[in-house]
């Protein structure tokens, strides 16, 4: 009666741990994972799920975050609810754009942020999005050159336009005050004279139709350099080229008498328009 008893014990303790436990869960679903473009990876609530996309991945039906990623496109993440026969086609947003590079004439070297990138004209080419500085080598010498932005998914066209033939430069009337040879002033400004028609193509859109002129003072010191360069008057309302042409034209060294004192020179540069 004993061993009786001890048995419908057990065997109630067992039924009713058994009646304790909670009821399977419910059945889990087969999702269809696309992407655009194809290939992507998926991940599912952090956990990888599968790849290449398309591809398929059981879950339990419900909310869960999805996220898909592929090389040079963002990563796309979101919470959606998937259920039974859910399909997932999502189109990714690309870490890149096109750059494209033209001239004219055509058949100039590029580089770009300092490395060889072709001769134009340059077909659009995938790069990730950012700036960019382009520059191109002019036949007669001398460069010109475009700061650009690439967007994520958009096409940028850089065009440069050369003018038939190079600008013409000349220095117009001059007056010296000091011992330095007005020859001696001459041949220094006459060689810059690459630099300072590169500041004044870059710094204009087009070729000018008529003549721009930049009345110029200079101040040089004992040792032939410039101690002071101003500009006077000028025909260009451009900022970046009147600085263009202060700068270069700061930067030149002049051949002085040995007892000279400080010189005072005013010019006038002639760029001559088509």
């Amino acid at each position: 009666m004993r061993y009786l008893s001890l048995f419908i014990f057990f065997s109630l303790s067992i039924t009713s741990v058994a009646g304790a436990e909670k009821p399977s869960g419910q059945t889990r679903v087969a999702v269809r994972f696309s992407s655009r473009p194809a290939g992507a990876s998926v991940f599912v609530d952090g956990e990888y799920a599968c790849h290449p996309a398309p591809c398929t991945f059981v879950v339990e039906p419900g909310s869960h975050t999805v996220s898909m990623q592929a090389e040079g496109y963002r990563v796309r993440r979101q919470t959606v609810d998937l259920t039974s026969g859910a399909s997932l086609k999502w189109k990714l947003t690309p870490a890149f754009g096109w750059l494209e590079v033209q001239s004219k004439p055509p058949g100039l070297r590029v580089k770009i942020n300092g490395h060889r990138a072709g001769i134009t004209p340059m077909a659009a080419e995938k790069r990730p999005a950012g700036n960019y500085r382009v520059v191109v080598f002019k036949p007669e010498g001398g460069i010109m050159d475009r700061l650009a932005r690439v967007s994520c998914g958009k096409k940028t066209l850089v065009r440069f336009l050369l003018q038939d033939k190079a600008t013409s430069v000349k220095i117009g009337k001059m007056v010296v005050k000091g011992s330095i040879e007005k020859k001696e002033v001459k041949k220094s400004i006459s060689d810059a004279f690459a630099m300072l028609r590169d500041c004044y193509e870059r710094g204009l859109k087009k070729p000018p139709k008529h003549d721009d002129i930049f009345e110029i003072g200079i101040r040089i010191n004992s040792y032939g350099a410039v101690k002071n360069c101003s500009l006077k008057s000028c025909t260009v309302l451009k900022h970046e080229l009147q600085q263009c042409i202060i700068d270069t034209l700061g930067n030149l060294s002049f051949t002085v008498p040995n007892d000279a004192k400080e010189q005072d020179v005013t010019f006038s540069l002639v760029f001559e328009g088509s």
